[in-house]
């Protein structure tokens, strides 16, 4: 039983590892959005509607990485 209790303190960082491979995923994320709405405010000249709701989907994309980033940190 003590051999099993000492082991099992590295089950967190499983977690920990998850997280942070999650926050790099989320980050690539944001930035493969970011470069989309950017070509589209080039290609529309800023005339289209949409570019105002994909620059909030933005910040929302980084806040959540954010988020989980420092979930893994912490």
């Amino acid at each position: 039983m003590k051999t099993l209790l000492e082991k099992s303190k590295y089950l967190a960082i499983v977690g920990v590892i998850s997280l942070l491979v999650a926050a790099v995923a989320a980050f690539a994320w944001g930035t493969l959005k970011t470069v989309a709405a950017v070509m589209l405010v080039f290609e529309s000249a800023g005339k289209d509607a949409g570019i105002t709701i994909e620059f909030i989907e933005i910040v929302d994309s980084f806040l959540i990485a954010t988020a989980i980033l420092i979930f893994a940190v912490s």
